[in-house]
Formats: structure tokens, C-alpha cells, sequence
């Protein structure tokens, strides 16, 4: 199925058929300017043949899951210091394109849920009735046959402790849970909650949000609340999809859009 978040992107669709992913090009003699190599080089180089390695096993996939994808940019994010500590600056700025892209592309997958293949009439009650499993206000397309289907479950921002853990663990998310609260983070992008106790069902009381970079504060506020992005305005109330109201604080869209939705503890 294809994900829409809170409008519809039928991109995403041919995405999932054909997902690009960035080049690294080894230029022949990248290392031979080194001289004598250092260990520091060494362990670039490696890395960077791994890395390299990784990106190609990836092209050649007819199609991408986020299973793949995530390995191959672990592959790459430990390979950009490596080679910035021996200041081969032209690989790092390489680096850091498939970086991008890489982030992007599993942000995307992320979004895509594979689910078992439905029966005629498990499709058409799906339909009907909604699916539970993903965020009110948003919706996507059950992918061989187009039909849409609304999303009826809990918004993110709503979350109880259990729910926050499932929902970003199937998304490949590094979870860190304690106590009350539960961090996950995902390259650039995180989410911090604070929950009323350390159980499953404890409600959520706050969440801290970096979102993507390049996503606007509007549009990320949205996707957790369900909340119509034309109407945020800093420093006001949101009122959630389910009926939930979150005070919208500390909002910063200067190099990356965050924000607070609640009333978080010091």
C-alpha cells in the first residue's frame, strides 16, 4: 500500500516500484594522494568501499523495502567522519548527498507498511470501515487494487507508551525507552515523549518533535496532530483529529522545524 500522510502522493506509488538511490563514484587514484597510508586512511577507505558496496547491492534491487535501505545508510553515516578526519573533502561531500537521499528515501518507506495479503472481503471491510493501524486524518492506497483507505487509529502526538513503541519500532526507528520516557530517532528526524507512568497505557503528556529537514513546521505539526496545517499559528493550542488540545510551544523552523506539542517536565 501507499502512503499519503495528510494529502494524497501518488509518487509514491511508482517510488516503491523504482526507488532512486544516490551514486558514489570511486575516482581511480582518490587514495594514492594520501602517500604513505595512515590508519586513519585506512579505516576511511574501507568504510568507504563498504559503503560503496552497499549503495550497488541496493541499485540493483528491482524494488526497495526498509529493510534494505537501512543498513546501506548506517553504511554511510559511519563512513562521513572516517573520511572528513583525513580531509577528503570531495568523498564527504558525496557522502553526504547518498546521506541525504538515503534519509529521504527510508523516510518514505518508513510511511509504507507491508501488511498480509487480504481476501475480495477483508479488502472491502478495510475499506469501509478503516484501519485502525495508522494515524486518524491520514489515508493510503492498498496498492494492487488503488482503493483508498482511511486511516482511524490514535493520532502520533496521542500515543500511549505501548502504542509510541510499536508504531516506531515497525518504522526502523532507534527507540530508547525510560521510565516515562520514550526517544526515537531516526537520522535527523526525533520524537520525544513524556508519558503519565512507564506502562503501556500510560497516556502521553508531552512530545518534543525534530522534525525532517526541509519539511516546513506546519506540515510535521499536521502529520502528528491531523490537525489542517493552515490554520497553526505559534504559540496557540492545537486542537488534535481525535479531540486532544496540545499547546504548541518553542517552535523553530531556522535549520530544522521543531517544536513542543503539551506541557513537558524541566
Amino acid at each position: 500500500m501507499t502512503f499519503l500522510g495528510t494529502r494524497s502522493n501518488p509518487k509514491i506509488a511508482r517510488m516503491l516500484q523504482s526507488l532512486h538511490v544516490p551514486r558514489l563514484l570511486l575516482l581511480a587514484g582518490v587514495w594514492t594522494h594520501l602517500g604513505c597510508e595512515s590508519e586513519d586512511a585506512k579505516a576511511c577507505r574501507e568504510s568507504y568501499m563498504k559503503a560503496h558496496a552497499s549503495i550497488a547491492g541496493l541499485e540493483a534491487k528491482e524494488t526497495k523495502e526498509l529493510g534494505d535501505v537501512q543498513p546501506v545508510l548506517e553504511a554511510v553515516e559511519t563512513t562521513i567522519p572516517l573520511c572528513k578526519k583525513v580531509n577528503l573533502h570531495k568523498e564527504v561531500a558525496e557522502l553526504e548527498k547518498a546521506q541525504r537521499t538515503l534519509q529521504s528515501n527510508a523516510n518514505q518507506l518508513r510511511n509504507y507498511m507491508p501488511r498480509k495479503e487480504l481476501s475480495p472481503e477483508e479488502l472491502d471491510k478495510l475499506v469501509k470501515d478503516g484501519d485502525s493501524n495508522c494515524p486518524k486524518g491520514q489515508a493510503y492506497f492498498y496498492r494492487k487494487t488503488g482503493k483508498q483507505v482511511k486511516c482511524t487509529g490514535p493520532q502520533v502526538v496521542s500515543f500511549t507508551r505501548g502504542q509510541a513503541e510499536e508504531y516506531y519500532k515497525n518504522r526502523g526507528f532507534k527507540l530508547k525507552v525510560e521510565g516515562s520516557q520514550l526517544d526515537a530517532e531516526f537520522g535527523p528526524e526525533s520524537y520525544h515523549y513524556e508519558f503519565s507512568g512507564s506502562d503501556a497505557n500510560a497516556k502521553s503528556l508531552c512530545l518534543r518533535v525534530m522534525a525532517m529537514p526541509g519539511m516546513s513546521w506546519e506540515e510535521s505539526v499536521s502529520r502528528v496532530t491531523g490537525a489542517n496545517p493552515a490554520f497553526l499559528k505559534k504559540g496557540t493550542t492545537v486542537r488534535a483529529e481525535d479531540g486532544s488540545k496540545w499547546p504548541l510551544t518553542h517552535v523553530d523552523n531556522d535549520k530544522q522545524p521543531a517544536y513542543t506539542l503539551g506541557k513537558c517536565g524541566p
